[in-house]
């Protein structure tokens, strides 16, 4: 069977993991007067050993930009250029002067070229499953509740954190683990939750009409308030460098690099600084921005009501009506659509930001708004009141 330039999958004969997940966890409670329990606690999880499918036929970060590797020769061209050592003479359509790096940045892009420096030359990949994820969940939970008498209530807070490896890549020697590691994506760091349930009682004033209209209703609700998940925007899309001539390796993505906090010299609705991202400029680097710091989207909060009465009509009888109302505020959150392009750089050639909102010709709608098309900017809006009513006969 011939298998020359082509991938197969393989067993790593040294890898003996097993993935595993250590938990651990303190609680504290405390009853209150008025049947209250107060609760305080910490929670946290650390997954380690992940496995995940691994190219081992990688191009190690920096081979294609490292010295050793590239020479200057006019093999196949008019003047002597750099060019990589194993690819003299390939690309030379890209010459135009001896003073330019077209031909190395085209060897760099190169495939043919680029698998001349891959350990086992004749095939692209070699896959296998590999230890290259961890995960950490670290949480501290406050609840206090009520669940007697004529209201139960539940409200719980909880701050958190949510770590792991955002990538894997085959050109480091623990697969990314420690280069990506950065906060999730679905990370929310603070979270509140409220539920409550109100028992009116039977009335005893008023007359018998009052007293069984107004008696007897049961009032719920819910409220949930979030911070936003974590925005991930650390690549790089459009006309930026390609991987290989930026990292060195085809099979290492490339990430911005940051200048500054991203969540820092915000305005209104938006919640990343475009003025902190820039394209690498030291070869053989992901860039800074591999380890994503906290950066939260739109928040998230909603409260829902709901009203019931039961009527007892007979021994056998009884009405029943419901009122529900889901976000009964109305309230339109704000938010990014999928595959906005708000939450991604998009650079030129030259390594500008053409989504900046100060690049020279970029045309954009007012900021915030619905045509805007800075990067950072959330411009899109869900959510409306929904209001349910339903009554049943029972008999």
């Amino acid at each position: 069977m011939n298998e020359a330039n082509s991938s197969v999958s393989v067993v790593d004969p040294t890898n003996h993991d097993q993935p595993y997940t250590t938990t651990y966890s303190l609680t504290v409670d405390q009853k209150l007067p008025y049947k209250y329990s107060f609760e305080v606690g910490y929670t946290g999880t650390h997954s380690y050993k992940g496995q995940n499918s691994i190219n081992l036929n990688y191009i190690p970060v920096g081979t294609l930009t490292a010295a050793a590797n590239i020479t200057s020769s006019n093999q196949g061209v008019a003047a002597a250029v750099p060019q990589l050592s194993k690819c003299l003479g390939m690309d030379s359509g890209s010459f135009k002067t001896a003073t330019d790096n077209l031909v190395l940045l085209a060897q760099q892009g190169d495939g043919s070229c680029q698998q001349k420096y891959r350990p086992y030359p004749y095939y692209t990949g070699l896959t296998a499953n590999e230890s290259s994820q961890e995960g950490r969940y670290d949480s501290l939970q406050v609840s206090l509740n009520r669940s007697t008498g004529w209201l139960t209530t539940y409200v719980n807070y909880t701050f958190a954190k949510m770590m792991k490896n955002s990538n894997t890549a085959p050109g480091f020697k623990d697969y990314g683990i420690k280069e990506y590691w950065s906060v999730d994506g679905n990370d929310r760091g603070h979270t509140f939750n409220a539920i409550y349930i109100l028992s009116v009682p039977k009335l005893t004033r008023g007359s018998n009409f009052d007293r069984g209209l107004l008696g007897h209703w049961e009032i719920s609700g819910k409220t949930q308030v979030a911070s936003g998940s974590q925005i991930t925007g650390g690549g790089i899309s459009n006309n930026g460098p390609n991987a290989a001539q930026r990292t060195g390796s085809p099979d290492i993505a490339v990430q911005v690099d940051l200048s500054c906090k991203p969540n820092s010299g915000l305005k209104s609705g938006q919640f990343a600084n475009p003025s902190c991202y820039h394209v690498p400029t030291t070869l053989g680097s992901i860039g800074t921005g591999a380890r994503f710091p906290y950066v939260a989207g739109p928040m998230f909060w909603d409260t829902d009501l709901a009203m019931t009465k039961s009527i007892k009509v007979s021994e056998h009888e009884s009405l029943d009506f419901r009122v529900s109302a889901f976000n009964v505020l109305n309230h339109a959150l704000l938010s990014f659509t999928n595959g906005d392009n708000n939450l991604h750089t998009n650079f030129d050639s030259t390594g500008a930001l053409q989504n900046s909102g100060s690049y020279p010709g970029e045309t954009s709608g007012p900021c915030p708004g619905p045509t805007c098309t800075v990067f950072g900017y959330a411009d899109a809006h869900y959510g409306h009141r929904t209001v349910e009513m339903s009554a049943r006969f029972t008999f």
